[in-house]
């Protein structure tokens, strides 16, 4: 989802620190009865950074 989420110009975060408000959140989403595992976040960056320009692969492997 992730790498979907970038293909289409979003953002995306993975949350793992959210089960101390899993019933905040299963009640602002309305939803009972299924545990929380994490959270996965989609949205419109921010920031626009520049691109990063890819390494070689000479450069990327070890000798």
């Amino acid at each position: 989802m992730s790498l979907q989420a970038v293909d289409l110009g979003l953002g995306s975060c993975i949350l793992c620190d959210t089960l101390y408000i899993e019933n905040e959140i299963n009640e602002y989403l309305g939803i009972k009865n299924f545990e929380q595992i994490c959270g996965f976040i989609i949205g419109k960056p921010i920031y626009n950074y520049p691109m990063k320009q890819k390494k070689e692969l000479e450069n990327l492997l070890l000798n």
